[in-house]
């Protein structure tokens, strides 16, 4: 199979080329509006006690450590935003955990909507 093979990262440039040319528009579309989007969420919250999961990817290459501690960062203020946060490292994950262990995912997703609906029904919300 054809791969999509230019001066991307390393963890990109060995993708098939219909994912790549499925994915690349909307990568640089967010790319161009990451500054308004660093602005949006710096003004977002707090939200009390809504339940708030951080996930974040546990495997990094090592030539892209600065990143990783920004994105570490940015993820542990997350937890800042809400009274019930919790935060997972997927260890076995890049950046695209939901590639890396859907399972994972899954699992997390289950987890919040057992919490919620369990939250609605102590508050007397029985329309669940």
């Amino acid at each position: 199979m054809k791969t999509f093979n230019t001066k991307l990262p390393d963890e990109l440039k060995y993708l098939p080329v219909p994912y790549m040319n499925s994915i690349l528009p909307t990568m640089i579309e967010e790319s161009a509006q990451l500054p308004e989007i660093v602005i949006e969420a710096k003004s977002t919250g707090p939200f009390g006690a809504m339940p708030i999961m951080v996930i974040s990817a546990g495997m990094f290459p090592p030539e892209r450590e600065e990143e990783w501690k920004i994105g570490n960062e940015l993820d542990i203020e997350m937890l800042n935003l809400s009274t019930d946060t919790r935060r997972i490292i997927a260890k076995d994950s890049g950046h695209y955990i939901q590639e890396d262990q859907p399972e994972l995912i899954a699992e997390i997703v289950s987890d919040m909507v057992k919490k919620f609906i369990t939250q609605q029904q102590a508050a007397g919300n029985t329309g669940i």
